[in-house]
């Protein structure tokens, strides 16, 4: 009988151990916008369901850190108020990550210090070492309040466009460069245009291209003069020379 007493008060302290052990704390996002409340509770009236739904658009997971009983990631959603919890956590250490796809949040990495009775947050940047110490947060009986301080702002970014296809082509580097782009234009501009003058007036494009054949045939004529006046030019040479030859032949 003794050993039954024994063996009921030791499981009741291994129970009371592991509870005492195994706690928990909440945490709340604020700073909500007017306009972002007034938009879901306009939504919420529509039978359609999760129409707009801001708290499923968050991502928030504890990593427990240098603790070998626990692997896992515990992952947890927001209620309807922004608010997420999370239990039964053993001792040790964890970081809480805290992703928002149309939020920007004043600390979304927070280093979890889970004591015997007391949960402790700290805010942590990325690529540090250490966390902030003077951030201490004591939550086991008060949530981790993380505030708000902006909305996302996403820019549409049209794939396959004919810019993003010039771009990516041989020729992109002419239109990522502006004077190259203005030489391209202009070249582009001499060329086409005759085949728009063609198109839009005919006469006066005929009329030009007769402009231009006189003005052809003129400049051919011009350096058929001057050839011709350059060939008779040298003749009185070939015979001043012929004369002055026989002359000094004759002496």
């Amino acid at each position: 009988m003794w050993l039954n007493y024994i063996l009921i008060i030791t499981l009741l302290q291994v129970l009371f151990i592991g509870i005492g052990h195994c706690i928990g704390f909440t945490g709340q996002v604020v700073g909500i916008p007017s306009e972002i409340e007034s938009i879901q509770d306009s939504e919420n009236k529509s039978p359609v369901l999760n129409g707009v739904n801001f708290q499923s658009r968050f991502n928030i997971e504890l990593i427990p850190l240098n603790n070998i009983t626990i692997s896992e990631t515990f992952k947890v959603l927001a209620n309807k108020d922004f608010v997420f919890k999370f239990s039964n956590l053993e001792t040790g250490s964890y970081e809480l990550l805290i992703n928002s796809y149309d939020f920007l949040l004043s600390s979304n990495r927070y280093r979890i210090l889970v004591e015997d009775q007391d949960i402790k947050a700290y805010e942590e940047d990325l690529g540090q070492d250490t966390f902030n110490f003077t951030s201490e947060a004591v939550i086991s009986q008060e949530p981790l309040i993380v505030p708000i301080k902006g909305i996302k702002q996403y820019y549409e970014h049209r794939l396959g466009s004919i810019l993003n296809m010039l771009l990516d082509s041989p020729f992109g580097f002419i239109f990522k460069n502006k004077i190259y782009t203005i030489l391209f234009v202009v070249c582009s501009a001499i060329m086409v245009t005759p085949y728009i003058i063609s198109w839009v007036n005919p006469d006066f494009a005929e009329h030009f291209q007769e402009v231009q054949e006189r003005a052809e045939t003129r400049k051919r004529e011009e350096r058929s003069t001057a050839s011709l006046q350059k060939e008779i030019e040298k003749v009185p040479n070939k015979r001043n020379q012929n004369g002055g030859g026989s002359l000094r032949q004759r002496r």
